[in-house]
This record gives C-alpha cells, structure tokens and sequence, in this order.
C-alpha cells in the first residue's frame, strides 16, 4: 500500500519561458517601429517633397520665361522663384548647378542638354531642387533613425518649354514726350514750360511698338536696353533707370489725358493706349517711382493712359519685370522722363520688347534616398 499523497497536477504545468517573451516584444516593438516611420516619417517626407515640387515648378516656369532674353536671365529667374518658395521650413536655394537648358522631345520624352551659347536658343529648362545631406538639409526622420535610418534625401526635378513670343526692336530717341503718344499730328505737350518752348508730335512723340501681341492679362518685358539719355545740353547723360538724385513729375501735371508720375529724370518710360486719341479724356491717378523699393518691383499692372517706369527693365538683382497689359490696350508707347521740354535733351536708348511666351510644364520627376 502506497502510503505517498498523490502529486497534484499543478507540479507537471511548464513554467513560461521568459526569454520568449522578450523576443515577441522585441519584434513587436520593432514592428510598432515600422507603422510609425511609415505613418509619421513617411508623412513628412511626402510633405517635403510636395514643397519642393511646388518650388521647381515655379522655378522652372519663371525660368522659361527668361529663355525670352537669354540663359543668364532664365538662370536668375529660376533662383529667384525657388526661393520664393519653402520646404522643409526653409527657403528653397538653389545655384546654376541646378539648372539645366536643353530641348524637350514630346515623341520621346527625352530632355537633351545644350551648352555654351546654344542655351540661350534653348527651348526647355530643366531645374533640380532638393533637401539632401549633400545640401545640408536633408529630411530627419524621428522613428526610423531608431532602426538605423535617420535622414532621407529628396530631390525633385522639374521641365518646363517655351514657345518664344513677339519681340519689337526700337530706338528710343531722349525727346519722346510721352504725353504726345497717340497725339495728331501738330498736338502740343508741355506748354507754358519755364523756358517756353513747347514740344509737338511727331517732332517730340514717344515711340510705337508694333508687332506685339497686347492681350489683357498678359504680360510685357523689356530688355537688352542700352543707351543713355540727359535733359540739357552738355550736360550729363544717365542710364535706363535715369538718375535717382533727380525726382521729377511734370509740370504741367496731367497732359491730353494721360497721367503723370514722379520718377528719376531721363529714366525710359512707356504707356498703353486703346485705339483713340486721349486727348479730352479724363487721366487715371498717377504712380509713384519716387524711392528705390517703389521701382524694384516683379510685377507692375498700369492702367490705360497711365505713364509707368521701365527703367532697365530689371529688377536690382537682375530679375526681368513683367508689366501686365490692361484691358482695351492695343498700343504700347515708349518714351522717357523729364519735367518739362523734351526737345532739347540729347542722348537715345535701343530696346527690345517682348509679349509673353507660352510655357509648358512638360515633366516632373522625384528621387528619394534613404
């Protein structure tokens, strides 16, 4: 007879293997890990890039545009436009290692690139930019660093063609008084002047540019301005943007209905017209270009019978500036700046106006790294 207390079952269950558990939660930690780079690491990076996508387009239409004058204004152009823009917090910079001038195959669907000389007959610019170790701003990714994986580089691509517009070639003699544009024959402009001598169309009129393209909305850009103007005699000539120690607004104010401005003396200016005479209508308000800041603008939108400054056409880094064509223009008229008597100032300017090309964004492409 066996005397011995019977062995509870309890003493035969297997004690939990405690290293086990710990590799389960190690892989399901890590697999925790992976869902929050993918979510939140892999939301960030699809932000940046959407930014930067914003950026060389922009920077790749802009510079498009400058393809117009050449690839030295496109270059500039490009810069300006990415750094208009942001991505990953930052202003987007890029330098003319980025940019790219070549032509575009639609049958293909090839970018080729062209140098030397040849980029400024270029049809399509390519524009690179990007947040990369290389640039010292590449993307931090907080939950995948954990595993190894602590920057991202992101790199975004984009080409854009342009379809050059109409260009009109003229010289701009010192004399065009630009309240004569449109004016009749013998029609007279800054009378009862200090020195009494008035000016008189055609003598005096501002120049026509012809053969450009004047669509409401679009835009005009002037460029390749050379020359240099003065207002008496033996006395000194200035540039394109005139002489900015010398603000003037004419004195008799508003003439045959086109509005004055205060502006640098022997500065080149210009104004849009409709297809009639002004004479006898009632001016628009005058614009001030009195300070660097109010001349250094990217875009400006005149009215009809409204004289605005052209200057060199360029901003004070270089940037071409767009005017913007107001509805029921049909002419564009190009003089320069005096307060009085244009008659006697001496000196001419070349300039060359273009309407606006047609650009096209053709591809965009993104590269990310880890």
């Amino acid at each position: 007879m066996n005397d011995l207390p019977p062995i509870s079952p309890e003493r035969y269950r297997r004690r939990p293997r405690r290293g086990v558990v710990l590799v389960y939660a190690i892989i399901i930690y890590s697999v925790l890990i992976g869902f929050c780079s993918l979510a939140v690491d892999f939301g960030h990076a699809q932000m940046v890039k959407q930014e930067l996508e914003t950026a060389s387009i922009a920077a790749a239409r802009f510079g498009a545009a400058g393809l117009q004058s050449d690839a030295a204004t496109a270059t500039v152009n490009a810069i300006n436009a990415a750094a208009a823009n942001k991505a990953y917090g930052q202003s987007v910079t890029i330098t003319s290692t980025d940019i790219q001038f070549g032509t575009w195959s639609a049958t293909n669907k090839t970018f080729t690139v062209v140098t030397g000389t040849a980029q400024d007959t270029a049809t399509a610019i390519k524009v690179t930019c990007g947040c990369t170790a290389a640039r010292g701003n590449a993307v931090y990714l907080s939950f995948a660093s954990i595993i190894g994986h602590s920057t991202n580089d992101i790199t975004v691509s984009a080409i854009c063609t342009v379809t050059r517009g109409s260009s009109a070639n003229n010289v701009v003699p010192a004399t065009s008084n630009p309240f004569l544009a449109g004016a009749s024959y013998g029609e007279s402009a800054s009378n009862n002047n200090p020195h009494n001598s008035p000016d008189y169309a055609p003598a005096e009129s501002p120049v026509q540019f012809t053969g450009l393209n004047l669509n409401a909305g679009n835009t005009i850009t002037f460029d390749s301005i050379n020359g240099s103007a003065g207002n008496s005699p033996g006395g000194t000539s200035y540039n394109a943007d005139g002489n900015p120690n010398d603000i003037e607004t004419n004195t008799a104010g508003d003439e045959h209905g086109i509005a004055t401005i205060t502006g640098p003396l022997n500065c080149v200016v210009a104004v849009f017209l409709n297809s009639s005479n002004p004479n006898g209508t009632t001016a628009p308000a005058s614009l001030d270009f009195s300070t660097d800041a109010e001349r250094n603008f990217s875009t400006l939108s005149p009215k009809l019978q409204q004289i605005f400054f052209v200057g060199d056409g360029r901003t004070d880094n270089g940037q071409l500036q767009q005017f913007i064509i107001p509805s029921g223009a049909t002419r564009l008229f190009v003089g320069t700046w005096d307060g009085y008597q244009w008659n006697n100032n001496f000196g001419q300017y070349t300039i060359v106006a273009h309407d606006a090309p047609i650009i096209t964004l053709v591809h965009t492409s993104t590269t990310a790294a880890q």
